[in-house]
């Protein structure tokens, strides 16, 4: 087990590599909470295999801090110490890479970081060739470990490079809406969307058989209610639909009753009409920020374009894994037997 055996750090040298480790870990934590100390950038954009940096050095940085203490007891978790340093280097190289060639900005909090860890492994290095130095008659020994280390600080370059990505800002807004429009079974395969206009007279004839079914549909399905705004006054209840969508759905059914009773009276509502219209049932109106409202509305457009819709209503069953769509079209499609029947197939 020669091969394990690291050099072990001096009093000074634990010292400084305990500071360096325990003060990444701050940084850590500041960049999660995007604690900006000179300007805001696209660093923000990027994760690692999905998760954002700071997560994972608040997992991983914390873990290797540990792995340093108990180093003073467990000669192993010198080397684990070492290695996990060395594959953080490694990753830092990646990420500073990133921030040269590709955003253009030096973040702080990131440089930081590198610059912490980049002390912590040049204490480990400088025990390393004093040891060499005292310990000549284990040279082999010694290269073997310089090469395993190097060799890791390789894997975490790769790994970086492998696993970095930039988020697309529109697509995680549209699917963060999505989980907020989404009734029923949430992250289910099988999706269901109920495509209607507030002014579509076969819709309103729809809604009842709609609200009569969701029962069973929310056992099985995730349901969505996607406004087609055919006619142009229809427009004028999409952001007050999305509200209820996403802040009242226990209440939903009620107020889209409500809202269609409005729609029958009045083509350009105000938030105290609304307001006044669902007192009715006690559900309160909480008007969203105009970005959720878009987000919203980006959506219920991309549904329609996904499945080049021409009118209302529509009922769309639909299996995301094996891509199997059945469109409903007009009453005569529309039934309970039918939507049934569309549940069961998409699921072959």
């Amino acid at each position: 087990m020669r091969f394990i055996q690291a050099s072990k750090p001096s009093k000074l040298g634990f010292t400084i590599i305990s500071l360096a480790l325990a003060f990444v870990c701050v940084l850590s934590f500041l960049s999660l909470i995007e604690f900006c100390v000179e300007h805001c950038s696209s660093n923000q954009d990027y994760r690692l295999f999905g998760i954002h940096f700071a997560w994972v050095g608040l997992v991983f940085f914390p873990a290797l801090f540990i792995f340093h203490l108990l180093s003073l007891r467990v000669p192993l978790f010198i080397l684990l110490t070492g290695w996990g340093i060395a594959s953080a280097l490694g990753a830092e190289l990646m990420f500073i890479g990133i921030q040269y060639y590709q955003i253009g900005h030096w973040c702080p909090l990131c440089m930081s970081i590198a610059a912490a860890l980049g002390i912590a492994g040049a204490v480990y290095i400088t025990g390393f060739i004093k040891n060499i130095i005292n310990n000549q008659g284990e040279i082999m020994n010694k290269i073997r470990q310089a090469f395993a280390t190097f060799s890791i600080v390789i894997l975490g370059f790769l790994i970086a490079l492998i696993g970095v990505s930039k988020v697309n800002p529109a697509e995680a807004a549209a699917a963060e809406m999505k989980d907020k429009l989404a009734f029923g079974k949430v992250g289910s395969p099988i999706e269901v969307y109920f495509v209607t206009d507030w002014y579509c007279k076969a819709c309103r004839r729809v809604d009842p058989l709609i609200e009569k079914i969701y029962p069973d549909l929310r056992k099985e399905a995730a349901i969505f209610f996607i406004d087609y705004p055919i006619h142009k006054n229809s427009t004028n209840y999409v952001p007050f639909n999305i509200s209820f969508l996403v802040n009242n759905k226990p209440q939903y059914f009620n107020a889209r009753n409500l809202l269609l009773d409005l729609a029958s009276k009045n083509d350009a509502p105000t938030d105290k009409d609304v307001e006044a219209a669902v007192k009715k049932y006690n559900i309160q109106f909480r008007e969203l920020p105009y970005l959720e409202v878009k987000n919203g509305m980006d959506y219920f457009e991309k549904i329609v374009d996904k499945f080049q819709l021409s009118s209302t209503p529509i009922l769309i069953v639909t299996n995301t894994k094996t891509n199997k769509v059945i469109k409903l079209d007009g009453l005569t499609e529309i039934t309970e037997e039918r939507i049934k029947k569309a549940l069961e197939d998409v699921k072959k």
